[in-house]
C-alpha cells in the first residue's frame, strides 16, 4: 500500500489500479495531510483515467462513511438531477410530493460548471435557510415536512469538500465522480427509493445517450450494493426546461406552475413522470390513479399551499414573502428575431457560460451571484418565428455590452427548414 499522496496521484495518472487502502487514505485525509492542489490533481487523474467498479465502490463508500448516515423507519424517496439549464424540478416537486403523502428530504448543491444549482435558487428567497445540522432536523418541526437543504458538516463532508474543487478544476464531468457524489448524498439522507433525472444533450454534462447510460449503470451498481431501489430517467437537455433560467426568476416560474397559472409541456411531463412513479411505488396504485392525484394537486393549488409551509419551515416569513417582489432585476434587454424561420438552440453549454458572465452563476467559490440575473425565453425549439418577434428578455445588474449581446445571439439559430420537436423523456431504466 502507498500512503504518500504524490505517489497515489502518480499511480492513477499512469492508469494503474488503486488499492482499497490507497483510496481510503485519499478520502480520509482530505482535511488533513492533503493540499487542495493535490486533491485537484487526483480528481483530474480520476476524470481522465476513470475507476473500475471495485475502485468506484470503495471510493463511494469512503465518501459516504466520511459522515453520518440516516437510517429512518419511514420509507423515503429522493431525486437527483445531473444538472441542466432551467431545471427547477426539485423546487416544484418537493411540495407536490408532500401533498401526495410522500416523504422527501433532499440534499442539494450549488451551481456546478455551466449548470445552475437548486440551493442557489432557493437562497434567492429572502431568509430561506438551507443550512441545518442533522440534529436540528431530527429534533424540531423540520422533520415534519419535506425539505431541501445544503450539505452540512456531518453529512458526506468529503463530498462537500471535493464538490467545490471539482467545480473549479475542470473535473465536473467525470462519470465516476458524479456517481459517487450523487449516491453518497442520497444514501446518507436515508432514501430507500432514488430517482435519477439524467440529463442528455448540449446543456448537460453528457452530450449523448450512450455516455449517459454509462453513468446510469454506475448509479444502478452503487444502489444495488447499498440495497437501494434506483430508477434512471433519461431526459432531453437540448433546450432549457421551462421558459426561465436563473435564480429568483426560476422561483417565480416555479410558483406560477404550482398555482396552475402557467403551463410548459416539457416541464409538466417531467414533473408528472417523477411524481406519479413515486406515488405508484409508495402506494401500489394504478398509473391512472397516480395521474388523477397529480392533476388534483395542481388544479386545487395544493402544491403551492405546501410550498408556503416549506418556506415557513425553513425560516421564511410568509407575510414578507407574499408582499415582496421575488424577482426585481435592474435592467432588461429584449432580443428580437432578425429574420423569419424556425428557432433552434445551438449550444446550451455556451448559454450556460453566458449566464455565468451576467452573474447568474459562478466561475469560482468567491464569485457573488446576482439573484435577479437571468433569461426568459418566449420560443422553444422548432417554433416558427417572424422577423421582429420577441425571442427572449435578458435580465441583469448592469447594462449588456454589444459584445455580450453578440455572444448571446451565437447560442441559437434561425433556420429555413422545419425541425422536429424532440422528446423530453428519452429512455427509462425502472426500479
Amino acid at each position: 500500500m502507498i500512503n504518500n499522496i504524490t505517489e497515489i496521484i502518480s499511480k492513477k495518472a499512469n492508469k494503474k489500479e488503486l488499492t482499497d487502502q490507497e483510496i481510503d487514505f485519499f478520502v480520509n485525509n482530505l482535511h488533513k495531510k492533503i493540499k487542495k492542489y493535490q486533491i485537484s490533481a487526483m480528481l483530474m487523474a480520476i476524470k481522465i483515467n476513470g475507476l473500475n467498479d471495485r475502485e468506484l465502490i470503495t471510493y463511494h463508500n469512503a465518501i459516504l462513511n466520511s459522515g453520518k448516515i440516516l437510517d429512518l423507519d419511514e420509507e423515503r424517496f429522493d431525486k437527483h438531477s445531473t444538472g441542466g439549464l432551467g431545471d427547477k424540478v426539485s423546487i416544484i416537486l418537493a411540495p407536490i410530493l408532500e401533498a401526495m403523502g410522500i416523504r422527501f428530504w433532499k440534499l442539494s448543491g450549488r451551481g456546478l460548471g455551466f449548470t445552475g444549482g437548486t440551493i442557489d435558487k432557493l437562497e434567492s428567497i429572502k431568509k430561506f435557510n438551507t443550512n441545518y445540522s442533522l440534529n436540528t432536523i431530527l429534533k424540531t418541526d423540520l422533520s415534519k415536512h419535506n425539505l431541501i437543504i445544503g450539505q452540512s458538516k456531518n453529512l458526506v463532508p468529503a463530498d462537500k469538500y471535493t464538490y467545490s474543487i471539482r467545480d473549479t478544476s475542470g473535473s465536473v464531468d467525470s462519470t465516476e465522480l458524479i456517481a459517487a457524489s450523487v449516491m453518497s448524498k442520497k444514501i446518507a439522507m436515508g432514501a430507500k427509493n432514488i430517482l435519477i433525472d439524467l440529463k442528455v444533450g448540449s446543456g448537460a454534462f453528457f452530450k449523448d445517450l450512450k455516455s449517459a447510460e454509462k453513468l446510469g449503470q454506475k448509479l444502478k451498481l452503487l444502489g444495488k450494493k447499498n440495497n437501494r431501489n434506483v430508477y434512471i430517467l433519461y431526459t432531453n437537455m437540448n433546450e432549457p426546461l421551462g421558459k426561465s433560467i436563473g435564480n429568483s426568476i426560476e422561483i417565480k416560474e416555479a410558483i406560477s406552475f404550482l398555482k396552475n397559472e402557467y403551463k410548459d409541456s416539457d416541464l409538466e411531463e417531467v414533473l408528472r413522470k417523477i411524481s406519479t412513479e413515486f406515488y405508484i411505488k409508495r402506494y401500489k396504485v394504478s398509473k391512472k390513479e397516480a395521474n388523477e392525484k397529480f392533476n388534483s394537486i395542481l388544479n386545487n393549488h395544493e402544491g403551492y399551499d405546501v410550498f408556503l409551509k416549506i418556506l415557513e419551515n425553513q425560516k421564511v416569513k410568509i407575510k414578507d414573502f407574499k408582499e415582496s417582489k421575488i424577482f426585481s432585476p435592474k435592467y432588461n434587454e429584449r432580443i428580437i428575431a432578425h429574420k423569419s424561420g424556425y428557432f433552434k438552440f445551438k449550444n446550451l453549454e455556451d448559454l450556460g457560460y453566458f449566464l455565468i458572465d451576467i452573474k447568474a452563476g459562478r466561475r469560482s467559490d468567491h464569485d457573488v451571484i446576482y439573484n435577479h440575473s437571468g433569461i426568459d425565453f418566449f420560443v422553444k425549439n422548432g417554433d416558427f418565428i417572424n422577423k421582429g418577434d420577441l425571442l427572449a428578455k435578458i435580465y441583469t445588474k448592469e447594462r449588456l455590452s454589444k459584445e455580450q449581446i453578440d455572444q448571446f445571439n451565437q447560442t441559437f439559430l434561425i433556420l429555413k427548414e422545419k425541425i422536429e420537436k424532440e422528446k423530453i423523456i428519452l429512455k427509462e431504466d425502472k426500479w
